[in-house]
């Protein structure tokens, strides 16, 4: 094997982050951060060019609206719950319903706590096999 060679082999496993930085600026830090995502080799060169825009009222609204879904289904659950546990004498109506269409109940909840998780490892599954490397 020529000398030659072994130099660039023992200095390609030289490179980290701080080395890059000295040797050719920022950006290519950046850059190195980002090669276990799944940027296609273009956006990993261009320059950062995104710039930080001001919280509007949609944005606002849409997270107050998700918030409120997310305290509504909480408190759905608990309630259904009761229902389940309290003897049936003192339920109210409501509760009195939800005990009768439990496994309705059951269900309609965790159809949206599934179709969570399978998104979830769809999601994973793109990025650990770099589904846009190509």
């Amino acid at each position: 094997m020529p000398q030659g060679r072994r130099r660039s082999e023992a200095a390609s496993s030289d490179v980290t982050p701080s080395s890059l930085d000295h040797a050719f600026g920022e950006d290519l830090t950046r850059s190195w951060r980002r090669v276990a995502s799944t940027h296609a080799l273009q956006s990993l060169i261009a320059p950062d060019t995104t710039a930080k825009h001001p919280k509007s009222r949609a944005i606002t609204l849409k997270g107050l609206l998700l918030l409120a879904a997310a305290v509504t289904l909480v408190a759905l659950h608990i309630a259904h719950a009761a229902a389940l546990w309290l003897p049936p004498s003192l339920l109210p109506p409501l509760l009195k319903s939800m005990r009768e269409h439990s496994q309705l109940l059951f269900q309609v909840a965790f159809t949206f706590h599934g179709t969570a998780i399978a998104v979830f490892l769809h999601w994973f599954s793109l990025k650990l096999f770099k589904h846009n490397s190509s």
